[in-house]
């Protein structure tokens, strides 16, 4: 480096250079710096920094103003002060210099004549010329951020700097030569891309080299969550989510959609609106768009009009005084009005929405039925709820028609009575009677038979371990005279347990397969049985063996029943009614007038009872079958015109004229008994008794019922 000194004019007022090493002006390599020694005494003292072996030279300036009145001094700065090292009292010198900070001092020449105050010119060069080049220059760099690196290449001291906090570096601030730049990125949370500047500068003749460096920002992002809601008419509170992170701004294009919401948000948030009730019974919509920079988002509403629906449009109640309900179903206000004063209410007259409206009726005072009708009207939409209520002049609770037929005062059966045995049986039990009426056959749980029956005053309970296991849904079919049960075994194979010689007994009696145990002709040792192939079979002793033979017409008997006579009466398919018989040896088939278009149980060869398609019982009857068959059915020959719930199972009390079936009238689950008494046929309901199968029960010739509860298993019975 060569430093060049020389006066100048014109001459400087106030001292332009610190007069001390620490006060020192930064000298750069080949510069040219100007100062001026205002008085004799007076230092002027730049800073020189070396980065490596260099050479350091003084000279004069060739522009024929220097003078001999300055002096320039390299020093060095150390524990004991400063240092000459070369020059101080010539004007051309140089001098090699290691790497380090150095001090030039300008000052006057103290010898006479030559004071050297005034202005002076200092050029400084230098042997080595300084380097500085970064690569590359820029970086790209993702959103997620990440740590990214450059060269530096350099003979000299250098220092860097950044002027971001999301640029960071473990890199010491001052370092020299050669070098690879390591630093770190992190993430931008924004959507706009960002730009951050690296600066590096070399410590002695400053020359900058920058790396800059570009990170993209966050994907702009703006969704609707549902992009569709449908409303009820009425009106109401909705909302949704709007997830996006930027800020977005909403408008609304229908003037019923109304919000608090503010006009611009940033970020996720949920939106609530506010629905006026539709008045009108047409679906209108409405459309909330989103806008967030080039992206649009739309949530459609769609409001219902106006519904208005009564369930059940129609009911039929009782004669006598009752509360009864129904459901209005609605999305806007409704007013009710009712055309008849013998139905009341305290039903608010304006309602809104679904609402279950209970209502009363007084009871009937008359004969015949009566019709009211509770009106509905809202949003321009009318229904009805229509109000039948049957005649009961007698105040009984049951329709006068349904009472008895023609007439009877009694209305009601009276002294019937319901007790449980308790005993349970499967749920699903079969019922056989014994003993005409002194107990019942049942199978449990672990599909083995029960015998409950009447005996020293109590009701006793058998369980018969040692047969064979009951197939449940085969049937049971008993011989109350011999004390004989006969049943399907899980094995398909029939069976029987008796009582001989004063122990019960099991033994199979045909290997099968069958299907179905149906009834045995009492004290003749026949069962009629299904097999597993669809015909009809009959067993019957022979007097040495049980001996299976095929019944006439297999398969075509819905229900039957047996007189006692080995003959059997039964429904066919197409509803005529046929009668197989034996006669000699054989088994003949004959037809029976008349039939109905529904199978019925028959209660024995001489009286024969089902009911028809309107569901109105009806019967057939002869004295002597000699004389034949003969159709009773119709006209007088009807039981009675109240009706049987449709497929209900009917029981024949087989000597005494009683028939047991569901009740035909309400819900269906009351045993209604029709009977003859008084040279008429009446009718009455007993007792509540639940949905009950035919097989679950059975009527004796006295007319005590036995059952099974289908809900818990328990023995009941029913008796006069």
């Amino acid at each position: 480096m060569a430093l060049f000194v020389g006066s100048m004019n014109p001459a400087h007022a106030a001292d332009d250079h610190g007069n001390t090493a620490a006060t020192a002006t930064f000298a750069g390599p080949n510069s040219t710096l100007v100062g001026n020694i205002e008085t004799v005494g007076d230092w002027d003292y730049f800073r020189v920094v070396f980065t490596r072996f260099d050479r350091l030279s003084v000279q004069r300036t060739d522009d024929g103003s220097s003078t001999y009145g300055t002096v320039a001094a390299l020093v060095k700065l150390d524990s004991y002060g400063e240092t000459t090292l070369a020059g101080g009292t010539v004007l051309d010198w140089s001098y090699f210099v290691n790497p380090g900070t150095y001090y030039l001092r300008v000052s006057n020449r103290s010898s006479s004549p030559h004071p050297g105050t005034g202005p002076y010119r200092v050029r400084i060069s230098q042997l080595y010329t300084d380097s500085l080049s970064l690569s590359p220059t820029s970086q790209s760099v993702v959103r997620a951020g990440a740590t990214h690196s450059f060269t530096i290449t350099s003979g000299v001291q250098w220092y860097w700097s950044c002027g971001v906090n999301w640029v960071t570096s473990s890199e010491d601030n001052v370092q020299s030569g050669n070098q690879t730049f390591t630093y770190n990125v992190a993430p931008n949370p924004g959507t706009a891309s960002r730009t951050a500047v690296i600066t590096v500068v070399t410590g002695t003749s400053g020359i900058t080299g920058t790396h800059t460096i570009t990170q993209a920002g966050v994907e702009p992002t703006l969704e609707v969550n549902p992009s569709a809601q449908t409303v009820a008419g009425g009106g109401a509170t909705h909302s949704f989510s709007v997830t996006s992170n930027t800020s977005w701004s909403w408008s609304v294009n229908a003037g019923w959609v109304t919000t608090s919401e503010s006009a611009s948000q940033t970020g996720n948030q949920t939106f609530t609106y506010a629905v006026a009730a539709n008045p009108g019974s047409t679906n209108r919509t409405a459309v909330i768009t989103f806008n967030s920079g080039g992206l649009t988002r739309t949530h459609t509403i769609t409001q219902t009009g106006a519904t208005l629906e009564v369930s059940p449009s129609a009911q039929t109640v009782a004669g006598g005084g009752a509360t009864h309900s129904f459901s209005v179903t609605s999305n806007i206000s409704w007013s009710w009005s009712v055309n008849a004063g013998w139905i009341t209410t305290s039903e608010f007259a304006i309602q809104t929405g679904n609402q279950a409206f209970t209502y009363g009726v007084a009871a009937n005072p008359s004969i015949t039925n009566r019709t009211a009708v509770i009106t509905f009207n809202g949003g321009g939409l009318t229904r009805t709820h229509t109000i039948t209520q049957t005649g009961d002049a007698d105040g009984d609770g049951v329709a006068d028609s349904e009472d008895v037929y023609p007439n009877d005062a009694t209305k009601y059966v009276k002294g019937w009575k319901t007790a449980s045995l308790g005993r349970t049986a499967a749920t699903n039990s079969p019922l056989a009677l014994m003993w005409d009426g002194m107990g019942a056959w049942t199978v449990n749980n672990a599909d083995q038979l029960q015998l409950t029956y009447w005996s020293s005053s109590a009701w006793q309970h058998l369980v018969f371990t040692a047969s064979a296991k009951a197939d449940r849904a085969k049937g049971l079919a008993a011989d109350s005279t011999w004390n004989i049960v006969y049943y399907i075994g899980t094995d398909a194979k029939l069976y029987a347990t008796y009582y001989s010689s004063g122990v019960w007994r099991n033994a199979m009696l045909r290997p099968g397969p069958f299907a179905r145990v149906h009834l045995v002709d009492t004290n003749k040792h026949v069962v009629w049985t299904r097999k597993s192939d669809g015909t009809d079979a009959v067993v019957f002793w022979s007097g040495s063996a049980w001996t299976e033979t095929s019944a006439p017409n297999g398969g075509a008997v819905a229900y039957s029943g047996v007189d006692g006579n080995r003959s059997q009466v039964g429904w066919k398919s197409d509803g005529s009614l046929v009668e197989r018989y034996l006669s000699g040896s054989s088994w003949l088939t004959r037809a029976i007038p008349g039939g109905g278009t529904i199978g019925a149980v028959v209660g024995d060869a001489r009286s024969s009872y089902g009911y028809d398609a309107g569901y109105r019982y009806f019967y057939y009857g002869t004295t002597d079958r000699a004389l034949g068959w003969t159709s009773l059915k119709g006209g007088s020959g009807s039981l009675h015109p109240g009706k049987v719930w449709p497929g209900s199972p009917t029981w024949v009390a087989t000597s005494s004229h009683w028939v047991l079936c569901r009740d035909g009238v309400g819900s269906g689950n009351k045993l209604r008994v029709f009977y003859y008494s008084g040279g008429q046929w009446r009718t009455a309901v007993i007792a509540a008794y639940g949905n009950w199968k035919g097989d679950q029960a059975g009527i004796t010739s006295t007319g005590r019922m036995f059952f099974v509860d289908p809900s818990t298993g328990a023995i009941n019975c029913i008796y006069y």
